[in-house]
């Protein structure tokens, strides 16, 4: 677990991700959050996202295998339901 727990915060340097370049990803996934969506929005993403790492935390880690599919799993958390029309 706690190997994991090490890569699952360390991405930056894992991938030598310019911390730039991931605030400005970061900002285009927000803005393609509907902001009048009242549940498919960027508050949902970051909730979803923060649920998902405190899963992978205690032990879900094992459904990735590399530092790659956790950070492939924690981006796919945070886009899920970029510009969701909330029709559904």
């Amino acid at each position: 677990k706690l190997q994991h727990r090490q890569y699952l915060c360390d991405f930056i340097t894992e991938f030598h991700i310019p911390l730039p370049t991931l605030c400005n990803f970061l900002r285009a996934i927000e803005s393609d959050h509907l902001p009048a969506n009242p549940y498919h929005n960027s508050t949902h993403a970051a909730d979803a996202l923060q649920t998902l790492f405190s899963l992978l935390c205690l032990g879900g880690s094992s459904y990735a295998s590399s530092p790659l599919e956790l950070f492939g799993i924690l981006c796919a958390a945070v886009c899920h339901d970029m510009g969701h029309p909330g029709r559904n």
